[in-house]
């Protein structure tokens, strides 16, 4: 996963919940509806870290915690779970490509990337400069 893939990969959890949609409802309706939107957050964590990783070969798990990027994980699962809850009666690919059109310099910031480190490519740029 990088920036040129991550919306369809968000939108693979869409398909992934669409498929199974009737044992997601019991997950939903049952005592463990935790579970499902666990389920959510962790897919979404592990799509981000794949762009961030992309972005930074360098970060670790620690610092991932800290960065700006967890509302932006929480407002992704927030859209999967009101479009679960609402029946799933939006197109998920315009969901995912009218809500989530972001450009590079949008998504660096909101992962918490140093964008003076990025090339075009989205790519991160180990310094060579000596002190």
């Amino acid at each position: 996963m990088d920036y040129s893939n991550w919306q369809e990969c968000y939108l693979r959890i869409f398909r992934y919940i669409d498929y199974h949609k009737e044992f997601m409802q019991h997950i939903v309706d049952s005592q463990a509806y935790s579970l499902f939107t666990d389920f959510v957050l962790q897919s979404i964590d592990l799509m981000l870290h794949g762009v961030l990783k992309s972005l930074q070969k360098d970060v670790s798990r620690n610092r991932m915690q800290e960065q700006p990027w967890k509302l932006f994980e929480y407002g992704l699962q927030g859209i999967i779970i009101n479009w679960f809850t609402d029946g799933l009666r939006e197109n998920p690919e315009l969901l995912v490509n009218d809500l989530l059109n972001i450009d590079m310099p949008h998504l660096k910031m909101l992962l918490g990337v140093d964008t003076d480190r990025i090339d075009q490519t989205g790519h991160f740029v180990h310094s060579t400069s000596t002190i």
